[in-house]
C-alpha cells in the first residue's frame, strides 16, 4: 500500500505494532514527508511508539517522484524534534 497508507495513520501504526509483536526480525518504516515538518514530526512519533527499530524518511513528498530534488533542508528541522535517530 505504500504511501496511501500516509491517510491512514491508525491503520499504519496498528500494521507496524502486529509486526512487530509477531515477527521475531527487525521490523522497520520507510516515509514520505506529510505536509508540513509538523505533521510529519506527528507521525514519526507515533511510528517511535510501535517499537519499530528504524525509521527512515524519504525526503520527498507523495506526489514527488525520485526524479525531483529531495527536501534536505527539512530533513533536520525533523531529526531534532523527535528522540529516535
Amino acid at each position: 500500500m505504500g504511501a496511501a497508507l500516509l491517510s491512514e495513520p491508525d491503520r499504519l501504526c496498528g500494521i507496524l505494532t502486529a509486526l512487530v509483536e509477531n515477527v521475531p526480525l527487525p521490523i522497520t518504516a520507510k516515509i514520505r514527508m506529510l505536509e508540513t515538518p509538523e505533521e510529519t514530526i506527528k507521525l514519526v512519533k507515533r511510528i517511535e511508539q510501535t517499537g519499530v527499530s528504524a525509521i527512515g524518511l524519504h525526503c520527498r513528498y507523495r506526489s514527488e517522484r525520485p526524479k525531483d530534488p529531495g527536501h534536505w533542508d527539512i530533513f533536520e528541522t525533523i531529526a531534532k524534534s523527535i528522540e529516535f535517530h
